[in-house]
């Protein structure tokens, strides 16, 4: 498990808030576009391209590998990723080290 500054709750007892950011960095690789990240251009999901789109059984299974392959890229390990096409939720959890 990684540790790094948490951005959602920056301060902690007047201090950067620093402490286990597996959620928060597989969160960020799924928020972002390519592009987003200048040191690692080709890294990002965009799934804001997803909002309100049709989620069919060959899309959500597109979205699922496109998950799997930018957090392998982005370090990841033991990455299991699922995307339900009724509800349009997706779970994603993996460890960094």
């Amino acid at each position: 498990m990684a540790k790094d500054i948490i951005i959602a709750d920056i301060f902690k007892n007047g201090d950067f808030n620093v402490d286990y950011s597996d959620e928060q960095h597989i969160n960020h690789v799924i928020t972002s576009a390519p592009g987003h990240f200048k040191q690692h251009p080709l890294i990002g999901v965009n799934i804001l391209q997803y909002v309100n789109a049709p989620m069919s059984p060959k899309i959500a299974a597109e979205l699922e590998r496109n998950i799997q392959l930018q957090l392998e890229a982005d370090g990841a390990k033991n990455i299991k990723v699922s995307v339900n096409t009724a509800t349009t939720e997706v779970n994603a959890t993996a460890t960094y080290n």
